[in-house]
């Protein structure tokens, strides 16, 4: 049967390690978000101001919601983790493809883009991943009371395959 101690330390451990990666990626973006005060908001499309702010919320949305603890935060931030790091990429990462970017490969004049600019927004990049996987790492699903005994073995199985156990025995229905 797994315990709260079954994969990555107790219950609690785990929850610290993704709020701190929580604080890390709200960090970041607000780095991110004073290199484009710095640069200013002229040369960035009305799409990409709103995405931005949109953007914020949800990951201070997020981070608020691993600090509180709810049941769902690791999914919500595997979800955001990886889906800011997206954004983030096809944002200033790739070549201007859309009123969505902001490209630092081929950037517009006067956009005031600089090393600190690219350093910014890698350090989300990374810390959005970080925050993906700690999520994923650190998750561990919770058996739902009307799932039984199916459940509680499918728990089993996987906290078993996470640690590199073998199945040593079934519950029996």
């Amino acid at each position: 049967m797994a315990s709260s101690q079954s994969y990555g330390g107790t219950r609690t451990q785990r929850s610290t390690v993704l709020i701190w990666a929580g604080a890390v990626l709200v960090l970041a973006l607000s780095l991110h978000g004073l290199d484009h005060v710095r640069r200013g908001v002229q040369p960035l499309s009305p799409e990409v101001v709103a995405s931005a702010n949109v953007q914020a919320v949800i990951v201070i949305g997020t981070f608020l919601i691993l600090v509180r603890g709810h049941r769902l935060a690791a999914r919500l931030a595997a979800v955001v983790g990886f889906g800011n790091a997206v954004g983030v990429v096809a944002a200033h990462f790739l070549p201007h493809w859309s009123v969505f970017s902001d490209s630092f490969i081929n950037p517009a004049s006067g956009s005031g883009v600089t090393a600190i600019s690219i350093a910014t927004a890698a350090f989300e990049v990374l810390a959005s991943l970080v925050l993906g996987c700690t999520a994923l790492v650190v998750f561990e699903p919770h058996a739902s009371k009307r799932d039984g005994d199916a459940s509680r073995v499918a728990r089993t199985d996987c906290v078993a395959a996470r640690s590199g156990l073998s199945r040593r025995r079934r519950v029996s229905s």
